[in-house]
């Protein structure tokens, strides 16, 4: 039996050390774009919270013809910038799903080789 060379050794211990510490950043930065604060309506007079949930819902939930926003230039522009703010938060949510499943690739030693043996046949 072979013994793995001790530089090696070494050397994989340390790229497990960096990738894990990227993979956390990256796990504290997702949290945080979910848990502070986005953009909310001041006048809204139930404010479910300015998170990146409760504002969309909010943004999803709000009427441009509602007693709130009576002050806009018109129902038009208010409905727009409603949208606008949603599809934005919407984008966000798409954004962190996607960054959520694709990772582990920051975490995987080999990913290169692992997608390579995955798409060619075995010989």
């Amino acid at each position: 039996m072979a013994r793995p060379d001790p530089e090696a050794v070494a050397a994989r211990h340390r790229g497990y050390q960096r990738r894990g510490a990227v993979a956390a950043v990256v796990l504290v930065l997702m949290i945080a774009s979910v848990v502070l604060p986005h953009v909310a309506v001041l006048e809204a007079t139930v404010v479910p919270g300015r998170s990146l949930l409760p504002a969309s819902n909010f943004f999803l939930n709000a009427q441009a013809g509602a007693e709130g926003f009576a002050g806009g230039t018109s129902i038009g522009a208010v409905a727009l910038a409603l949208n606008t703010t949603y599809m934005g938060l919407a984008l966000q949510q798409i954004g962190l799903l996607l960054a959520v499943v694709s990772a582990w690739g920051l975490i995987l030693e080999d990913v290169g080789r692992w997608i390579a043996a995955w798409r060619s046949p075995p010989a």
